[in-house]
């Protein structure tokens, strides 16, 4: 059985680009990126960087906005007691007592 992604961007960018009719070759061009790093994306095999987000809402013609809420919407919600973790103890030197 094959698990959901955490992250489902490819969801929302297969879907934007294919309201445009825009395919992941042209797509790639629009953003100065491969097609295989596209096909990534929209498999959610690779996340993208914020700044890559901004040039596929551009390329979409789109607020980049749109696309974090789309996704926002797809994501899991992660259990309350997952939140109260504690932090891990800082490593390094010790203070100096004075």
């Amino acid at each position: 059985m094959e698990e959901k992604p955490i992250c489902p961007f490819g969801e929302v960018l297969v879907k934007a680009r294919k309201a445009r009719g825009i395919t992941q070759y042209r797509l790639a061009q629009m953003v100065d990126r491969d097609p295989r790093y596209i096909n990534q994306l929209e498999h959610n095999k690779r996340e993208p960087k914020v700044s890559t987000v901004i040039r596929l809402a551009r390329a979409l013609e789109m607020d980049a906005g749109e696309l974090v809420n789309d996704l926002d919407k797809l994501m899991p919600e992660f259990p309350a007691e997952k939140m109260d973790v504690p932090l891990p103890k800082k490593r390094g030197r010790p203070k100096k007592k004075k």
